[in-house]
């Protein structure tokens, strides 16, 4: 239970952290619904050669606040153009179905086949403009309070809620105007979240050998070897 609850103090310490950071706001920093400030949903690539390989994104390969999302599957651009979500290398994409949306199923598209991917239409997809870096976006949309407020508006029938569109268009950010600030606050906010993920991996490991050291004392209980 104390190695459990260790984990689960890991990361609310990372959240603490991220609030730190989205809260002391400089002189210059901006304020901006994110609508306008990264194309939301935006129209489908077109320039891909028929029958053009692309990378497949089905949504059981999306990570949990994992930025690097890397996806492995391919097919040819043809099969995929109709009925699937459409993005490019370094858009993110956001799931805005329960119980995706609040277990933080999200990521930015990398090393896509042919700069290009097909996956869910349960995505929703961030493209950079000019302003903010992408994985700014990443870390301000990691935030347990994006997750709770998206929560409480979702709409739909128990089981199919999703979060809706213009809920997370309107949705504010605020940012550092001056990208080498962005850049310092995203290379700050890696090297927490890597020092978590360390804590995390040994918790975790003490976590397996205490299940396995369980299992066996009771193993001897049971045949009468203690």
């Amino acid at each position: 239970q104390n190695v459990e609850q260790n984990i689960q103090n890991a990361e609310e310490l990372f959240q603490s952290y991220l609030n730190e950071i989205f809260s002391q706001k400089g002189d210059n920093w901006e304020t901006k619904k994110l609508i306008d400030v990264f194309d939301i949903n935006p129209k489908k690539n077109t320039n891909l050669a028929e029958k053009s390989l692309a990378t497949y994104a089905p949504m059981k390969d999306l990570g949990f606040y994992y930025s690097k999302t890397l996806f492995t599957q391919e097919k040819s651009s043809d099969k995929m153009q109709k009925g699937l979500k459409n993005f490019i290398e370094n858009d993110l994409l956001l799931a805005k179905v329960t119980p995706c949306f609040e277990n933080g199923k999200l990521g930015i598209a990398r090393n896509l086949t042919n700069g290009v991917g097909f996956g869910s239409t349960e995505y929703i997809v961030f493209r950079k403009k000019n302003k903010i870096s992408t994985d700014y976006l990443f870390l301000f949309l990691s935030q347990d309070s994006f997750r709770l407020q998206g929560k409480r508006n979702m709409t739909g029938t128990s089981g199919l809620k999703r979060v809706p569109i213009n809920f997370v268009k309107n949705y504010s950010i605020s940012y550092p105007i001056n990208n080498e600030e962005q850049n310092r606050i995203i290379n700050l906010a890696n090297e927490f979240k890597a020092g978590i993920n360390t804590l995390n991996s040994n918790n975790l490991v003490k976590l397996n050998a205490l299940k396995d050291l369980k299992k066996s004392i009771l193993e001897k209980a049971f045949n009468g070897e203690l």
